[in-house]
């Protein structure tokens, strides 16, 4: 149960709070929390802000599974924290293969 409430806990505060967050007008602005789950932007942005959030979920939980006083959890924290990260990279890899952010192998 510690497990599932800190994994939901730390991809929904990167969601309110990392996707929300104006760069531009450093503040934050839930209007861009609408634009995602509205899909106002389209269902390509939707997916690129959520993949952000789960991407930097995956290392909190990466990290919080070594913190003292979680060595019973720590497994399944791994598991959580690699299970995000995996889905992550395999979104990262199909949206950005053969752009300049992972260029195709024949490139190399």
């Amino acid at each position: 149960m510690l497990v599932l409430a800190l994994t939901v806990a730390s991809f929904l505060s990167y969601i309110c709070l990392y996707t929300a967050y104006s760069k531009a007008n450093k503040t934050l602005e839930f209007g861009l929390l609408q634009d995602v789950f509205l899909l106002r932007k389209g269902l390509d942005h939707t997916l690129v802000e959520l993949n952000k959030a789960i991407s930097l979920a995956g290392l909190t939980l990466l990290c919080i599974a070594f913190l003292p006083g979680l060595e019973a959890s720590r497994y399944e924290l791994l598991w959580s924290a690699m299970l995000q990260l995996w889905v992550h990279s395999v979104y990262s890899t199909y949206k950005y293969y053969g752009d300049k952010n992972i260029p195709a192998l024949s490139t190399w």
